[in-house]
């Protein structure tokens, strides 16, 4: 039941169970959150990882999205609602997924690249059984990440509402700011230090770099690697 949709939902998604988990013995779980065009390419990232971590004897889910989250009609009103209920709907799932027999309670987690990271900064935040938090190419700042992003679909999406609602981009970027309260930065500093790790691209210009070392800094500096190269390389 969703309590802001006001009404049942159906939510779908993938579980990777990890053959290494011993019959009977119990083993970890994390949440994987998809990028941006998560549903375009069949969730490549979240397959990908998620046999990386069967292979380490970590099991795995992700739910699916939309395909196409930045719709011009989805303003910042809606993106908020979107965010709400993307955190609500993981929640739910780990509720139902640690009653599985193969499944240690004391041993979930979250990784999150690119856009899913930046939700699960969030998530991190509000969900206290998330022992352990991977961010990759994330940052804070959204108004900021809006309208410095280089990625298609974000500059589309800018342009298509310049259009629509007769907004400047500096509008619409004051509009994500004052409704977005799933803002990183604000809840980055709930999230211990010690159980996050963050991955940045120093030529990441789709989440930009500088972004990245506000989250990190919001994060309390965690243990954090940069890569010399940009967010799809």
């Amino acid at each position: 039941y969703s309590e802001i949709e006001g009404d049942f939902k159906r939510v779908e998604g993938r579980l990777y169970r990890s053959l290494r988990v011993p019959p009977g013995n119990r083993g970890p779980l994390i949440i994987i959150a998809p990028i941006l065009a998560g549903a375009v390419d069949n969730y490549l990232a979240c397959r990908v990882f998620a046999r990386w971590a069967c292979q380490e004897g970590i099991s795995a889910f992700y739910l699916h999205q939309e395909e196409n989250i930045l719709s011009d009609e989805r303003d910042g009103v809606e993106l908020e609602r979107l965010l709400r209920d993307s955190i609500q709907d993981n929640i739910k799932a780990l509720d139902l997924l640690v009653e599985r027999p193969d499944v240690d309670r004391d041993r979930l987690g979250s990784l999150g690249i690119s856009m899913g990271a930046i939700k699960n900064v969030v998530l991190a935040a509000v969900e206290p059984r998330l022992e352990a938090n991977v961010f990759c190419l994330a940052g804070g700042d959204l108004p900021r990440i809006f309208l410095a992003s280089r990625e298609k679909r974000v500059v589309q999406y800018l342009r298509r509402r310049e259009t629509r609602d007769e907004l400047t981009r500096e509008q619409i970027g004051a509009e994500i700011g004052r409704c977005l309260e799933a803002e990183p930065l604000r809840f980055a500093p709930s999230i211990p230090s010690d159980r996050s790790l963050l991955f940045l691209g120093a030529l990441d210009n789709k989440v930009p770099y500088e972004t990245g070392l506000a989250l990190g800094k919001s994060l309390g500096e965690p243990e954090t690697f940069i890569i010399p190269l940009g967010h799809y390389t």
